[in-house]
């Protein structure tokens, strides 16, 4: 059963003049019981549009839990509101993890951005090694353990560090960097 949707006038654009109902449908994207255009929230998402995209038509609300560890910041997108639908399941649900949440940032604190200039330093120089460590047996022949172990170890750590973060994202906000990132190892 599609959950019920109502739609916002542009003029009435807040969460509390909701009164018209219409269906969800893939321009649209549901956190909680409300609903948006998932066009303008993927233009507006600090992420990129590929997880936006992912949820169009759908209730993203356990994702962006998940991901984010907090709530939803209704207030901020209103522009963006296009209506209300019947909640997935009861607003206060996630009490219990939101709580866990605040106390595991307090203990371990996130950092709020994409990879710092460090990563890419550190990228560089994982990449620089397995390539030109792989160069140097292919060129000289020398198929040998004592060489072909270190590059086994570089290529463990481009597919634990950097396909890894790529693969979820977390390198760039520029998609094309994390799907180029994402097959750093496909060779």
């Amino acid at each position: 059963m599609a959950p019920q949707v109502v739609v916002v006038e542009p003029q009435e654009q807040n969460i509390q003049n909701i009164t018209e109902n219409v269906k969800l449908e893939k321009d649209r994207i549901q956190v909680d019981d409300i609903v948006y255009s998932a066009k303008a929230l993927s233009e507006m998402h600090p992420g990129g549009e590929l997880f936006i995209k992912a949820f169009a038509g759908l209730d993203a609300t356990e994702a962006f839990l998940s991901y984010h560890r907090r709530e939803f910041p209704h207030n901020r997108y209103t522009d963006l509101l296009i209506g209300s639908a019947d909640p997935v399941k009861k607003s206060n649900a996630d009490a219990e993890y939101l709580e866990l949440c605040r106390v595991v940032e307090q203990i371990l604190p996130r950092h709020k951005s994409f990879a710092p200039i460090s990563y890419y330093i550190k990228l560089a120089v994982i990449l620089s090694c397995a390539i030109g460590l792989e160069m140097y047996i292919h060129m000289t022949k020398s198929y040998v353990w004592y060489l072909t172990a270190p590059l086994g170890f570089f290529f463990a750590l481009i597919g634990l560090n950097i396909q890894h973060d790529a693969n979820h994202g977390a390198i760039s906000k520029n998609p094309t960097v994390n799907r180029v990132l994402g097959v750093t190892q496909n060779w």
